[in-house]
């Protein structure tokens, strides 16, 4: 899924930012801690969910 071109109000650099902070959650949650997704539905959540994926190796 490619939210930057779905969403172009989204700044490359806040997507990105928005994307390490899943990432980031990712990592935390292999080392036994929650990751909770703090953005409602649009395009920050699912800029979130995919650096979540992306980490875990379960991107779609």
């Amino acid at each position: 899924m490619d939210v930057q071109k779905n969403n172009p109000t989204l700044s490359d650099f806040r997507a990105s930012r928005i994307y390490a902070q899943g990432w980031n959650a990712a990592r935390a949650a292999s080392l036994g801690k929650a990751a909770l997704n703090p953005y409602t539905p649009g395009p920050e959540h699912a800029r979130w969910d995919q650096g979540f994926a992306e980490a875990t190796g379960k991107a779609q």
